[in-house]
């Protein structure tokens, strides 16, 4: 009778799966739903319009290793950039050059009104 009582109690306490290893369940959930969703079958559409392989790479300068923490774009060919270390560059449409910021804190924001009057903004 006492063998009895105590398997029953074992069965009364036992939890199901996805509570024993909520962080398997999850990772398992998340591939099926992927998979469901075609998550694996293309490419994401910005990298898609390229053609050919999809990866990223630098561009000039190659590269230049500040993190960047804002970006201000008038049109494809006046586009500017700002980072750590105050970071500054400018795209002409063909290439990234770096500009000079008379200082080495860190630059936040940047918005440009016309190719001649760009503010920054940054640590003090």
């Amino acid at each position: 009778m006492k063998r009895l009582k105590k398997n029953l109690s074992k069965k009364a306490c036992s939890y199901p799966f996805y509570l024993k290893k909520p962080l398997l369940f999850l990772v398992i959930l998340s591939i099926l739903s992927l998979l469901a969703l075609g998550g694996f079958s293309s490419p994401p559409p910005a990298l898609a319009q390229g053609g050919g392989t999809y990866k990223w790479e630098w561009q000039n300068p190659l590269p230049q290793g500040n993190h960047l923490r804002g970006v201000s774009a008038l049109d494809p060919t006046h586009v500017w950039a700002v980072g750590d270390v105050g970071t500054i560059l400018f795209y002409d449409g063909s290439s990234w050059s770096p500009q000079s910021s008379g200082t080495g804190n860190n630059l936040w924001g940047v918005s440009a009104l016309d190719s001649t009057h760009v503010w920054v903004v940054g640590d003090d």
